[in-house]
């Protein structure tokens, strides 16, 4: 089979309520740090994996909803009882699912077992025995404010006999103790005045249990319509309208309400300076995540919704060009992360423009960031604007691998079009590399003190960067080397794309590709067929080989203990932003 007749063959993704096919193409946008003035002293090829590893960072928000889905767990109407000024987030997730379309190990999380196990711990049961005969199977948390801005869990678990739950209830109570009851708008609120610690109400089709009676009494006025529930915010429905029906599990964040969520659950500050996350976080008014479970693994979808009527009528989402993965085909074979997109230079100006509308000194950071950076790659004499966005209009792939000795390799393509012209603008950035004195990697020097005796002491050398070139085939590499020795990369054009790798073997096997030599291409794959269905409906794609991480310290990473790898897609429309991803078993 051809490659053009296997990129045809894409696989379908379940369908959402409002986006089902994209035609139009859309682009994205604790201690404050001030960019630095001095030149950068790190070693090249720590600051070549660390420039690798920013660009991943990048794609980290796309993932926030699959580590929200373990801290707040929900049912698909929860938006019709849930208060909208006072609901921070809410998950959910079907149990029955679970068990009939999975098959988790016994150790992990979401296990079914384990899930029922975390519920019968919600009523301060050892094991679940006694909700079987009236528990359904949905269970979900949602985070409440109450009046004090303290945030309250509140549990949620589907019924399928009322009068079996209420048996239950009952049977909670220690002698001489009844189970006390309060009526509140046509709802009883049942509670303990010795044996448990919280209180519980049937509402819709659940039993609802909060340890603040408080609480159900804001739940039931939204569900009577006495006050605002969700289904009441813009943002919810926008949501709502662009996830599956189906799912497993469900999330929702009120983004515009209660910013400062994400940070309570995740390091993101630990990977992006605060000044720059503010901006953006600013024209997000809610997020959304849907997990379906089949017998291929997870699929979660996403969906984060703008402010329309923040952005005015600025087209900080659209995209000139759709992307298609074409540089796939120069990539070698089984990396362990790809990464790739179309236009970055687009992206990053669109990002710098959502700075500069809502906050002129992330702007400044930003940009601060990115040019000095390149100024410590290349010299004070590149023009940022002339000499580098440029080359990066089209798309570009990133890959990485690693050797049997545990050494990370990474390869970078970048389509250039007009070669010609970008020829000149690589030439420039050659010459402002060369020039560049750096330190070599640090070592050990030892010495003789005065009195005898031995001192040692950590030390790096100034060095050079020298340039020589290597002929492989017809082709000419330029390798790129320290002058103590120490090689840095290699790089190549080649049918309009410019290649660049830590590693001269990984060149030599995209120049082979890109000649038609070569046999092992990553578009030939299974995570590559995958996620051609991905980039059916994708501005930006990746595939993470999770295998390969499962020994690393990466954050998150036990959520992803099952699973060999993930593959992931982007997408832009003008109320918001998509994401999609596959986990693999």
């Amino acid at each position: 089979m051809s490659k053009k007749n296997k990129k045809s063959e894409k696989t379908s993704e379940p369908k959402t309520k409002k986006h089902e096919q994209k035609t139009e193409h859309k682009v994205e946008p604790k201690p404050e740090h001030k960019p630095a003035v001095k030149k950068d002293t790190l070693p090249l090829k720590n600051k070549l994996i660390n420039g690798a590893i920013l660009l991943i960072i990048l794609t980290a928000f796309s993932l926030m909803a699959i580590f929200m889905a373990q801290k707040v767990l929900e049912p698909t109407n929860l938006g019709n009882i849930l208060p909208a000024n006072q609901t921070v987030a809410f998950a959910t997730i079907n149990v029955a699912d679970l068990s009939t379309k999975t098959t988790l190990s016994e150790d992990y999380s979401l296990n079914p077992a384990n899930l029922e196990k975390t519920v019968a711990g919600y009523l301060n049961q050892e094991s679940f025995d006694l909700l079987k005969s009236w528990f359904g199977s949905q269970i979900a948390i949602a985070l409440i404010a109450d009046t004090n801005q303290s945030i309250e869990k509140i549990y949620f678990l589907e019924y399928q006999s009322r009068s079996e739950a209420e048996k239950f209830l009952n049977s909670l109570t220690v002698e001489d103790e009844s189970l006390s009851r309060e009526t509140y708008e046509g709802h009883t609120i049942y509670s303990y005045s010795l044996s448990q610690n919280f209180s519980a109400c049937f509402i819709s089709n659940y039993m609802v249990i909060s340890q603040n009676a408080e609480i159900l009494k804001l739940i039931i006025d939204s569900s009577k319509g006495s006050s605002s529930n969700l289904k009441s915010l813009s943002a919810y429905n926008t949501i709502a309208d662009n996830l599956p029906y189906d799912a497993t599990g469900i999330a929702f964040w009120n983004v515009e309400l209660y910013p400062d969520l994400a940070a309570s659950y995740l390091p993101i500050y630990d990977m992006i300076p605060e000044a720059l996350i503010a901006p953006v976080m600013s024209i997000f008014n809610g997020f959304g995540a849907a997990i379906q479970a089949n017998a291929d693994g997870f699929y979660i979808q996403t969906y984060t919704s703008v402010d329309k009527e923040l952005l005015a009528d600025n087209s900080y989402f659209s995209l000139v060009k759709k992307y298609n993965a074409d540089l796939a085909t120069f990539i070698p074979s089984e990396p362990e992360m790809f990464f790739g997109g179309e236009n970055l230079q687009g992206e990053i100006a669109k990002t710098v423009s959502v700075f500069q509308q809502f906050n002129e000194s992330a702007a400044i950071i930003f940009e601060g960031i990115l040019r000095g950076a390149i100024k410590d790659y290349f010299g004070d004499s590149i023009d940022v604007d002339d000499d580098v966005y440029p080359i990066f209009e089209d798309e570009y792939a990133i890959s990485a691998y690693e050797n049997e000795e545990g050494v990370k390799k990474y390869l970078i393509l970048v389509g250039l079009g007009d070669s010609e012209e970008k020829q000149i603008h690589i030439d420039t950035l050659k010459q402002g590399f060369l020039t560049q004195q750096i330190y070599s990697e640090p070592y050990v020097k030892t010495y003789v003190l005065q009195d005898g005796s031995e001192g040692k002491e950590v030390v790096a050398d100034l060095v050079e960067i020298l340039n020589e070139q290597v002929v492989y085939g017809s082709n000419t590499i330029d390798m790129f080397y320290l002058s103590n020795g120490t090689s840095l990369a290699y790089m190549t054009v080649l049918n309009n794309t410019l290649a660049i790798s830590t590693d001269l073997d990984l060149l030599k096997q995209s120049v082979d590709l890109m000649n038609g030599s070569g046999s092992e291409s990553f578009e030939d794959t299974e995570n590559m067929l995958a996620l051609t269905s991905i980039i059916g409906s994708a501005d930006e794609a990746s595939v993470i080989d999770i295998g390969a991480m499962k020994d690393s310290e990466f954050w998150g990473i036990e959520f992803f203990s099952p699973f060999s790898s993930i593959s992931s897609g982007k997408n832009f429309f003008d109320d918001g932003i998509a994401t999609f991803h596959m986990l693999h078993y």
